[in-house]
């Protein structure tokens, strides 16, 4: 029976650190999507990135190149 109890509270400590980590990436992607929102630069982590993060940053970049593009035929 203690094995089970060891299993279980084991089971609860890897739950508990996948939490953290996923709460930790939200709160990343939810501050990026702030800057985003008020158009400041946001800097993209390649390695931990989700789909929507790379959306995001590929529409500022777009938006960056065409006023570059707008600027540069006045």
């Amino acid at each position: 029976m203690s094995n089970f109890e060891e299993q279980v509270r084991e089971s609860q400590e890897q739950v508990a650190t996948a939490q953290a980590k996923i709460s930790e990436l939200t709160g990343k992607i939810d501050a990026a999507r702030e800057k985003y929102k008020v158009g400041d630069d946001i800097a993209i982590d390649i390695e931990n990135a989700s789909l929507d993060d790379v959306h995001a940053h590929t529409k500022l970049m777009d938006a960056n190149i065409a006023e570059l593009i707008m600027g540069l035929e006045m």
